[in-house]
Parts: C-alpha cells; structure tokens; sequence
C-alpha cells in the first residue's frame, strides 16, 4: 500500500498530541506549591497568634493556689540592703503582689473593645517572661516579652542593665549592613530622614544575643519584631520605681531562676557591695 501525502501516516496523531502539551507545567507546579505552603504556613502562625498561652503552670495564675505570705516588697528590699543578706521572691509571690499593686488599663482607639486582665511573670533559668493577658471583645489574648538581666563591674562597682529582648537588636543588625552598602547619595538621603540610622550599633560577638523576643499568643516571635508591643511593655518600670530602685539598681548580684528572683547586695566574697541607702 503506498500512501499519498495527504494521507495520515499511523504517528501524526501522536505528534500532534505532543504539540499541544502545556509548556512550563513544571514551573506552573512549583510556584501553586510555594503559595501554598506559604498559605499554610500564614493560617498556622494566624491560628497560633488567636490561642492565648496556657498560664496555668505560672505560680500564682491559678486563683486556688494557696496565698503566698503577704510581705511589702519595698520593705522586704531596704531590710536586705540595710542588714547586707540575701533576700528569694517566688514566681508565685510576685504575681501575688502584681495582683494586688498592678492596675492596668487599656489606652487609645482601641480601648472600647480590648481591656487589660493582668499581668504575669514567669520565672525560667537566666531570663523572664512578663506577660499581659488582654480580654479582646471578650475572648483572651496574650502578648509577652522576654527580660534579661546583665551585671557587670567597673570603676563605680556594679552595673545593672535590663534588656527588653524583644527590642530592635537583631533588626538592626540586618538593617545597618544595608544602609552601609548603600550608594553615598542614596544613603545620605535616608540618614536625613531617620537620623538614628546615622551611627550604626557596635556588636560585640562575646555577648550571646537571642533568638526570640517574646510571643504574640503562642506564637514565639524572632526578637527584634515585637517592636509595636514594646510600648506596652516599656510603661510598667515606671509603675514599680521604688522596688526597681531598691531591687535591680542597688543590688549586687541578681539571679533569675526556675520559679524564683535571687538578690544579694554582698558580691561571691560576702563583702558589701549594694549601693548604699539615702535615708
């Protein structure tokens, strides 16, 4: 049999067929499984930032807890001064007294839906965690931030800094290297806009920096992107000057433990070093 050229030899089909096969299918593939797992992944941090934490292992959360002994604490702080001896506050006796002092109250445009319920401590190994539990139209909400204390000595003796770890360090480390390799022009321009950027942080690689800041509800946060609770959390120092006076400013050696805040005024010799009282 011989076949004529208009004549459809027995593979033309499948030619035919491979030509009208979608081309970039795999590119087409890749880029709905990205979005996708980014999907997910957003509605999983959305789904945790909704749950509130469970507090219920925070010594004095729990209202059947039996009462920790009712002590004024600026009392508690100028008597171990005074008498040069160390002095222990459980995680259950500070969030008795926070109870007790702490009125909070939620303030700007948002105050008709959202209040203040309390605010937490919780105690681990080297670091606090101050929550605030909020009520948003009804339904619990938690944010937190963890504390750091850092002692060290010089000329004047004992120097106490408390870090706020949900600050902007790590975002200014990513920040800085880019505004240096910015060309001069460019990078004159956005100096004079925001002036701080002007003298970059010093980094000292000694020192460890961490990873977290805090929490939006059971979401832990990277530290340096709570920079929008930090407001909330920087107004309660001033609420407690006395007791941070006596306890942070004028002690020699703090000791932030599992369950407990250990503070000394004697320095690892038992010699004397808090700073003395003005009576």
């Amino acid at each position: 049999m011989v076949w004529s050229p208009n004549m459809a030899g027995p593979n033309d089909n499948d030619d035919e067929k491979e030509d009208t096969k979608p081309k970039g299918g795999c590119l087409g593939k890749l880029l709905v499984l990205i979005l996708l797992t980014g999907g997910i992944l957003i509605s999983a941090c959305i789904f945790l930032v909704a749950q509130p934490q469970d507090l219920s292992d925070i010594g004095g959360y729990d209202p059947t807890d039996k009462p920790a002994p009712v002590r004024d604490i600026k009392v508690v702080l100028r008597n171990a001064l005074e008498r040069d001896y160390a002095v222990t506050l459980t995680e259950t006796e500070i969030n008795h007294w926070l109870g007790r002092t702490l009125a909070v109250k939620q303030e700007g445009p948002l105050s008709g839906v959202v209040s203040v319920k309390r605010v937490y401590v919780r105690l681990e190994e080297g670091v606090a965690e101050v929550i605030i539990e909020r009520r948003i139209m009804g339904k619990p909400f938690t944010t937190s931030m963890f504390l750091r204390i850092e002692q060290t000595m010089d000329f004047n003796g004992v120097d106490t800094r408390v870090h706020l770890e949900g600050g902007n360090y790590h975002a200014r480390m990513l920040i800085d290297p880019l505004v240096k390799a910015l060309p001069p022009d460019l990078r004159a321009a956005l100096i004079k806009k925001v002036p701080l950027l002007e003298n970059p942080l010093e980094y000292d690689a000694s020192v460890p920096r961490p990873l977290v800041g805090g929490r939006y509800g059971r979401l832990l946060i990277p530290q340096g992107f709570l920079i929008l609770a930090l407001p909330a959390f920087e107004k309660l120092p001033p609420l407690f000057h006395d007791e941070i006076e006596l306890g942070v400013k004028r002690m020699a050696r703090i000791r932030i433990e599992k369950g407990k805040l250990v503070m000394d005024p004697r320095d690892q010799s038992g010699n004397s070093m808090g700073l003395p009282l003005s009576h």
